[in-house]
């Protein structure tokens, strides 16, 4: 089992990149490939799973929370790794964390290829091992709040004419951000406003 990489990034497509490892290049299935860049050397934990279309397929995430995410996504069943990635690929792994953690089967299952009956299985055997995973209660307590506030941003986002695809992207990039636990409406709406005006581009 192949554990992690870390090599240098030789080529970037639209759904994986290759890792260069002393020479040889291992083809890694990512969730957002935008996220590397070409001649970084990077350190990517990983998970190897068969197709029965293309054999090996190696999965690469940037982070072992992320990984962890995808291995209990994986643990439902019929739910694949493709799928997994697809999730993954859609939003962030906090924001990921903070739908299951509330029970959201609506916002969950609006992501592309989740319904509501996937949906509602991932939150029934996940809910209570995301909460584990987010570590003691207090830090449960802290993403309850932080959740309120992120979905509270989505509907205003929805209320001034945003897609869904749209805000779904602003809320991921308002979970992975420092500033979201500063739990503002008024400063996390603005981070998300200026986010999608960039054209859902970080700084």
């Amino acid at each position: 089992m192949i554990e992690r990489l870390e090599g240098r990034v030789a080529i970037i497509k639209e759904k994986y990149i290759v890792v260069d490892v002393h020479g040889v290049g291992f083809a890694v299935t990512v969730a957002r490939p935008e996220q590397f860049a070409v001649g970084k050397t990077q350190v990517l934990p990983t998970y190897c799973a068969w197709s029965q279309d293309r054999g090996p397929v190696l999965f690469g995430f940037s982070s072992e929370l992320e990984r962890t995410f995808f291995l209990l996504v994986i643990s439902c069943p019929k739910i694949g790794p493709a799928l997994a990635m697809q999730l993954l690929s859609q939003a962030d792994v906090e924001l990921c964390l903070q739908i299951i953690h509330r029970g959201d089967v609506s916002e969950l299952s609006s992501f592309k290829g989740l319904g509501a009956k996937k949906a509602a299985q991932i939150i029934n055997d996940l809910q209570d091992k995301v909460l584990e995973l987010m570590g003691q209660s207090t830090e449960s307590s802290i993403l309850n709040d932080r959740s309120k506030i992120v979905r509270q941003v989505g509907d205003a986002l929805g209320s001034l004419g945003y897609t869904k695809p749209e805000i779904v992207q602003a809320l991921s990039f308002i979970a992975s951000s420092e500033n979201t636990d500063q739990l503002e409406f008024d400063k996390l709406l603005r981070q998300g406003l200026s986010f999608l005006s960039r054209g859902g581009k970080s700084l």
